[in-house]
């Protein structure tokens, strides 16, 4: 799937200063590029442990018909397949954790591995009513 995105390097404890500002920006460079836009917003983590002082580097990202006008601010870049133990999160972002806690509980009686790339796919974002935030959880296996 082709994003238009940013990547960064946070932690947890300092990941709250993208909520709601860097998707936004994402979405108006996509309309103003022309952009059509056929997803919910990504979030990705790569090396994120769940530690809130550990740096990883995550990327927001925006799905995307097709590339169009380069943008100045923002990168496209592509999502690649992954195996992945998937959890779908009805509420809201304060307990994540929550859900969290039962999938990698999933994974570890599986015997499988998680391959440290986690996803978060923000079907419903409703800052006003938080408990009717929808977020499905990706995490990658190997």
């Amino acid at each position: 799937m082709k994003l238009l995105s940013f990547t960064t390097e946070t932690t947890l404890a300092e990941i709250g200063q993208y909520v709601g500002i860097k998707p936004k920006e994402l979405m108006d460079e996509a309309q103003h590029l022309g952009l059509r836009i056929e997803g919910p917003q990504h979030w990705i983590y790569y090396g994120m442990d769940g530690n809130p002082q550990t740096r990883f580097k995550l990327e927001i990202g925006i799905p995307i018909a097709v590339e169009a006008s380069v943008s100045e601010t923002f990168a496209y870049t592509q999502t690649q397949p992954i195996e992945c133990a998937v959890i779908t999160h009805h509420g809201a972002w304060e307990t994540l954790h929550e859900s969290y806690a039962k999938i990698i509980g999933e994974i570890m009686a599986s015997g499988k591995t998680m391959s440290g790339i986690t996803r978060e796919l923000y079907h419903t974002v409703d800052f006003e009513k938080p408990e009717r935030n929808i977020t499905e959880i990706q995490i990658g296996l190997m």
